[in-house]
């Protein structure tokens, strides 16, 4: 690469400050830079020996027309000048709106001006525009054009004194309509057989280093200057339609409507379209590995969600069989015990909160006289009462999404009780809480459930694979309902503890574990939940035993099927190579896959960098060293992890039973529990009755350290959502 490496990164985020809005860049295997004014994506082809200053010249260009080209149906406009030769045309128009724009954004950003001096010299070098083995003189009108204005002066490009009037007109352009007009009119005033012996020898003089051209350059009688200054319309853009049918003047057009050429008609420019041809040959990477991109979508959640009532109705003649006496005296027994955990965790709550709210008072003067200090009126005229301002407490709300797949026998019933605490928790504390339970075992048709409507994908959109959420528990149902509601979750998932997933009802068997699918509906869900709520707080928890299955498919209205899989030759799609991405066309942030775990912490990350809220994650153990938990969760997967890091948070999660984790990837924080047991502070101490002092001893120590560091666990929790 010439002068220096050109990081993708540090362009993407020059393209989005040059353009003052939060523009989608993409680096794609194509030609030629692109932005489609609709979308707002601007596209960088994969260059690979390209120097800083030809790739800020091309940044730079096509962020000239993300912000003053406007959105139009080329096609149509061109057609409108010529149906015949709409390549032509649009070659017409495209040079001089490369102009127009040019001027626009270095008249914007003064700074560009050097860089597009260096890089259009850079590339005249390189002869990316064909003139080094033919005569200026030779070129037609609208080459002569291009070859003067991006020339930067290297060529000595004759015009005759009609034209100077026209390349007058083409420097002055302030407006698209202009540049039509001009296209037009030099379109239907040059052919290809123009007569060479008319053009003067008299060049038009050089472009300054600081990219503008001088008064003397183009006028030949003080008119037409092009070094504008203060138009009206300097800083605005005028791409701001919505227009279905946008086209950008720079992209490649491969419809029908761009026919050839005609012999008797000019044809399209030469010098443009050596550029462009130079450019795929000369900088273009051809050993880049096509990178892929999918799109979060838009996507209405509710024809996914299974409301309690219809819960209800599945475990109706089940809940004989079902809720065993067994299961109720457990249910019981839990639900004492948990008094205690659940007050603990009011108390810690209401504690941080009230903390928070002294942190934000204030002392105010009431405009009440303090006789106490009228004494002092001489000397001093602090003379009022005062009173401390504590602002109300912020609402808080929490949303939480727990597996319900086949992996988590033996942990469904820890899982469960730690959700049953934190709903209980939250209803002592007036709290706005709904429970979802991700699963992709229940079967309804979309006879039943519109999920076409909901999905209204976009080309490129991720698609949202077979899941429901299964709403066990929530703050909106009155006490009884939300009474039956806790004892029926305690059920199911005793039941498939105790006697497998066969056991259950229906629909609420255990299947495998679509997390990354319930986090696209959560972008959908959070959103609704913080508005209906009337929240200022949200707080996101993620209840898991294990990994996400993958997600599959894009949308591509191209291919026969109308979806595109990234699974293609690779079983762990995306984030097979490292030039796979997410992009959250909300926030338009492109986040960058290099392992298959990354798909599940970019989208947890999407949705803390959307809705700006908390994204907590509880990972449940079901019991042994965790070391495999350990190495997916705390150090990025199965390769290339640390063994001494392996080594010292085992020894950690064994003494602790619990690994707090702040620094996690997808999490703000992330909280590794062995057997459930974390928001447990109040087990009982179990012994033998004939135990020895040192085994009471020991066994006195281990519970109180348990107790201990399950409540520094919980600390920690209610502060992150206080």
């Amino acid at each position: 690469m010439n002068n220096s490496a050109v990081s993708k990164t540090q362009k993407s985020g020059l393209a989005k400050l040059l353009a003052t809005e939060n523009i989608s860049v993409r680096h794609e295997n194509i030609p030629t830079a692109y932005f489609n004014i609709k979308t707002r994506v601007l596209g960088l082809p994969n260059w690979d020996n390209a120097s800083a200053d030809i790739y800020d010249l091309l940044v730079g260009h096509e962020v000239g027309h993300a912000l003053f080209t406007p959105s139009i149906d080329l096609p149509e406009v061109c057609a409108s000048i010529d149906a015949d030769n709409v390549d032509a045309v649009k070659s017409f128009i495209n040079v001089i709106e490369d102009v127009r724009i040019e001027k626009k954004i270095k008249r914007k950003f003064a700074g560009l001006r050097k860089n597009f001096y260096k890089g259009y010299e850079e590339l005249v070098e390189r002869d990316f525009f064909g003139t080094s083995e033919r005569s200026i003189d030779d070129y037609t009108f609208i080459d002569r054009i291009n070859l003067f204005f991006k020339g930067n002066g290297a060529f000595d490009v004759p015009f005759t004194d009609e034209e100077k009037s026209i390349v007058n007109e083409v420097a002055s352009s302030e407006t698209f309509e202009e540049v039509v007009d001009l296209a037009k009119r030099i379109y239907n005033d040059y052919s290809d057989d123009v007569d060479k012996d008319a053009i003067s020898d008299q060049g038009l003089g050089e472009e300054s280093d600081d990219g503008e051209y001088g008064d003397d350059n183009i006028t030949s009688d003080g008119a037409g200057q092009s070094n504008h200054e203060n138009s009206d319309d300097d800083e605005d853009s005028t791409s701001g339609s919505d227009d279905d049918n946008s086209d950008d003047v720079d992209s490649n057009d491969d419809s029908e409507t761009f026919g050839k050429g005609h012999p008797n008609k000019p044809n399209e420019s030469e010098t443009q379209k050596s550029f462009d041809d130079a450019s795929v040959e000369h900088l273009t990477d051809e050993n880049a590995s096509e990178p892929f991109y999918g799109s979060i979508p838009s996507v209405n959640a509710e024809p996914f969600i299974i409301e309690r009532a219809l819960i209800s109705q599945w475990l109706d003649g089940n809940r004989d069989y079902l809720q065993t006496e067994t299961l109720l005296e457990s249910y019981s027994k839990f639900k004492t015990d948990s008094k205690r955990t659940v007050n603990y965790l009011a108390k810690e709550f209401e504690l941080k909160k009230n903390a928070q709210q002294h942190a934000r008072s204030s002392v105010a003067k009431t405009g009440v006289l303090n006789v106490d200090k009228l004494h002092t009126y001489k000397f001093s005229d602090d003379l009022f009462k005062r009173v401390t301002v504590v602002p109300d407490g912020k609402n808080h709300g929490l949303v939480l999404f727990v597996d319900w797949s086949s992996s988590i026998i033996g942990s469904t019933l820890p899982i469960a009780k730690q959700v049953l605490n934190l709903a209980w928790f939250c209803k002592k504390v007036n709290i706005p809480f709904e429970v979802y339970a991700f699963t992709d075992g229940v079967n309804i048709s979309n006879d039943e459930r519109d999920y076409v409507g909901a999905c209204k994908y976009d080309d490129g959109d991720i698609t949202v694979s077979k899941v429901h959420l299964l709403n066990f528990l929530s703050s909106r149902i009155k006490t009884n309902a939300f009474n039956q509601a806790c004892l029926d979750y305690y059920t199911v998932a005793y039941q498939a503890d105790n006697g497998g997933y066969w056991s259950l009802p229906d629909n609420l068997t255990l299947s495998s574990t679509p997390l990354n699918d319930s986090i696209l509906l959560a972008h959908d869900i959070i959103p609704k939940f913080k508005a209906s709520n009337n929240l200022e707080v949200v707080n996101a928890i993620f209840l898991t035993d294990g990994a996400s299955n993958g997600l599959d498919y894009v949308v591509d209205r191209s291919q026969p099927s109308g979806i595109k899989g990234f699974r293609a030759g690779s079983y762990y799609g995306f984030g097979s190579t490292e030039r796979s991405y997410i992009t959250d066309t909300k926030t338009k942030i492109n986040y960058n896959i290099e392992k298959r775990s990354d798909v599940t912490n970019i989208l947890l990350r999407s949705l803390h960098d959307r809705l700006g809220i908390n994204v907590i994650g509880f990972f449940v153990t079901a019991g042994g060293n965790g070391k495999n938990a350990i190495i997916d969760n705390c150090l990025g997967g199965r390769w290339g992890y640390d063994h001494n890091e392996l080594k010292r948070l085992s020894k950690e999660f064994n003494r602790d039973g619990s690994l707090v984790v702040e620094d996690h990837e997808g999490y703000n924080e992330f909280y590794l529990i062995k057997g459930g047991k974390a928001l447990d502070t109040e087990s009982d101490l179990e012994v033998a009755d004939d135990a020895s002092k040192r085994v009471l001893t020991t066994a006195f120590k281990k519970h109180s350290k348990s107790k201990t560091v399950n409540k520094v666990i919980l600390s920690r929790f209610i502060k992150l959502i206080a």
